[in-house]
C-alpha cells in the first residue's frame, strides 16, 4: 500500500472513532468494540429494566434508549459517565433485583424502596464498595440480609430490615 493511501485510511479511521465516541458517550464502549466480557453501566441498567418490567414502570423516561444514561429517569452519573446514584423508589418495579447491579462500581446511592420487588437481596450488592446509602424497604423481599453487605467500606444508612419493613431509626 502506498503512503498516501495509508494516510487516507488512518484519517478515515480517526473520523470513525470520533463519531463512535460521540454516539456512545463518555465512559461507555460501543458493544462492537467491547474487548472484555465486562458489562458497561448501560448493560447493567438495561438488565435492571428487563428484570423489573421496565416498560410498565411509573416513569421510564429515556430508559433503554440511545440517550446518555445520565438522562435516564432516576440515574445520576459522574463526569466520566459512570452511574453514581440510582433512585427508582415508588416506580412500580416488579420482579427480582438483578445480581448485575453489584457491578456498578461507582454507585454510592441505591434507592429501590416502595416497589414490588421480590426474591432475595443479591449477594453481589456486597461488591459495591463505594455504596453509602441503600434503601430497599417496602418491597416483598425475602430471606436474610446478605452478610456480604457487611463488607462495605462505607457505612450503610437506611438498609432494609429482614422483614421487608422500614429501617430502624
Amino acid at each position: 500500500m502506498n503512503k498516501r493511501l495509508g494516510r487516507m485510511l488512518i484519517a478515515v479511521l480517526a473520523v470513525a472513532a470520533m463519531t463512535l465516541a460521540s454516539v456512545t458517550g463518555p465512559g461507555l464502549v460501543h458493544p462492537a468494540l467491547a474487548q472484555t466480557g465486562t458489562p458497561t453501566d448501560r448493560d447493567i441498567l438495561v438488565a435492571l429494566y428487563n428484570a423489573t418490567d421496565g416498560p410498565n414502570w411509573k416513569n421510564n423516561t429515556n430508559w433503554n434508549s440511545n440517550a446518555s444514561i445520565g438522562e435516564w429517569y432516576g440515574v445520576s452519573t459522574n463526569s466520566d459517565g459512570r452511574v453514581v446514584a440510582l433512585s427508582l423508589h415508588q416506580n412500580q418495579l416488579t420482579g427480582a433485583i438483578p445480581a448485575q447491579l453489584g457491578s456498578l462500581t461507582n454507585l454510592t446511592w441505591l434507592n429501590l424502596d416502595r416497589n414490588q420487588l421480590t426474591g432475595t437481596i443479591p449477594l453481589e450488592l456486597g461488591s459495591l464498595t463505594s455504596l453509602e446509602r441503600l434503601s430497599l424497604y417496602d418491597n416483598q423481599l425475602t430471606g436474610a440480609i446478605p452478610t456480604q453487605l457487611g463488607n462495605l467500606t462505607s457505612p450503610c444508612r437506611a438498609c432494609p430490615r429482614a422483614d421487608g419493613g422500614k429501617p430502624a431509626k
